[in-house]
């Protein structure tokens, strides 16, 4: 199979990324794992086999697979990596040993894949595009034989296709907040209970920093089970030396050790992403870590597209993305540039989800006093550009131009800001930051095949 056909084929299946979510629509398919469970025992059981760490939550929880899976690799072990959303190709959610599968493994994958996956599907049933390529990250993580694999949630976690992983070393769940709410509930705990149904019996689950009634939630069900809980706030202390538009350097005491680590990843959100992961793999690797090979994951740990320096001078300007898409990240976001960039000018390239707490989102960059520039990334389910600059302009003083794309608005953006000496920043969605990306580093993505 060529690549472009594989394309043409995931594109073709049910994609809740592009689309979102409708109630109606996740009620009727209750994200079926037995149709997963089914399509991986005739395939072999590719989950199975080899060391696994499991990682859901609402913030954060890719950065911490990304540098659990560099921590690990550091150590000589061949890791595997499974995340999503990706940002330019469908084959960033897959990689083996830091590298995304080339395009003829994912040509072969589906290949594999796609006879099975669309003979179990039930009269009338199709599976997820998302549920296909976790298929498809077993297989390749069984080809390539690799000794851990490090596995992010999509959505939730009790019902996501990811949780036919019954055998897993470690559990993690980073920080939660309100996401999702017409899948996962409207309360806090509700969604903590849903994050938590990736636990195991006797299986150790490490908490990142939570607020009270999610850590709570997760106390409870890992109780319940009999899994040890480590909680970060509680097990680990940090002390930041360093923050700057660089990274950050940090000491870290855990019940195991104390480390003097280097972090690439903007934010003091990232020195705690970094904490669970560092506490993730003393967990899984024992008495065989080894604190200069855990300085040496963190050093080169690299996750694109989350609070990402594409521009840090004063010569070629200040350009940063990320994909906060929620109020507290936005917040995170807010609070990292105000602390990397003091004093200067902000304009914000701010592109929405129409399904996503816009108020929240602006109300929380509205820190930043910003010029903001309306934007709508090429998805379905984008909020248009105009009516995002119209919810900005309740929420946020002065005027919101809006702009027919994010490469348009960007351009607009830098311009200005190359004036005043300011910042750009751009955020609002993932899709938002990978088109800004896109724009200026002459990144081709994976387009939907005519």
């Amino acid at each position: 199979m060529e690549y472009r056909d594989a394309l043409a084929r995931i594109h073709g299946l049910v994609n809740y990324d592009s689309t979102g979510f409708a109630r109606d629509r996740m009620r009727r398919d209750e994200l079926k794992l037995e149709r997963v469970r089914s399509v991986l025992r005739a395939l072999g059981s590719p989950e199975r086999g080899r060391h696994t760490v499991h990682v859901a939550g609402s913030k954060g929880k890719g950065s911490t697979a990304a540098m659990t899976a560099a921590i690990l690799r550091a150590h000589g072990l061949h890791a595997g990596l499974f995340t999503s959303p990706h940002l330019h190709t469908f084959r960033e959610r897959i990689a083996v040993d830091g590298e995304k599968v080339s395009e003829e493994r994912f040509a072969a994958l589906v290949d594999e894949a796609w006879p099975v996956a669309t003979a179990a599907a039930g009269p009338g049933e199709r599976l997820t595009f998302f549920e296909v390529l976790t298929v498809m990250g077993f297989l390749e993580f069984r080809r390539a034989a690799c000794d851990w694999q490090v596995v992010e949630v999509g959505l939730g976690g009790r019902l996501d296709a990811t949780n036919v992983l019954d055998a897993k070393e470690v559990c993690a769940i980073t920080p939660l907040s309100l996401e999702h709410t017409q899948i996962l509930g409207d309360r806090l705990e509700q969604i903590a209970g849903e994050k938590a149904g990736i636990l195991r019996p006797g299986v150790s689950c490490v908490l990142a920093p939570q607020r009270p009634a999610a850590a709570e939630r997760v106390a409870e069900e890992a109780a319940r089970l009999g899994c040890p809980l480590h909680a970060v706030t509680k097990e680990c202390r940090l002390r930041i030396e360093s923050l700057t538009i660089d990274g950050s350097r940090f000491t870290l005491q855990t019940p195991a050790g104390r480390y003097r680590l280097p972090l690439p990843l903007l934010g003091r959100h990232q020195v705690e992403n970094a904490a669970t992961a560092v506490r993730i793999c003393e967990l899984a690797l024992g008495e065989a870590l080894r604190p200069e090979l855990v300085a040496r994951g963190l050093a080169g740990v690299r996750w694109p597209g989350r609070l990402e320096a594409l521009r840090r001078s004063a010569a070629s300007g200040w350009l940063l993305v990320d994909g906060a898409h929620n109020a507290d990240s936005a917040r995170r976001v807010a609070e990292t540039v105000a602390e990397v960039l003091p004093g200067r000018p902000v304009h914000l390239v701010l592109g929405v989800m129409r399904d996503k707490d816009v108020a929240g989102i602006a109300g929380r960059l509205a820190a930043l006093d910003p010029q903001v520039y309306a934007v709508a990334p090429r998805l379905p389910r984008a909020l248009p550009a105009e009516e995002l600059a119209a919810a900005c302009r309740t929420v946020l003083p002065g005027r919101t131009p809006w702009y027919p794309s994010v490469e348009a608005g960007l351009q607009a953006a830098l311009a200005a800001a190359a004036v005043v000496d300011g910042v750009v920043l751009v955020c609002g969605s993932l899709f938002t930051a990978a088109e800004a990306r896109e724009a200026v580093l002459g990144i081709l993505p994976d387009l939907v095949p005519v």
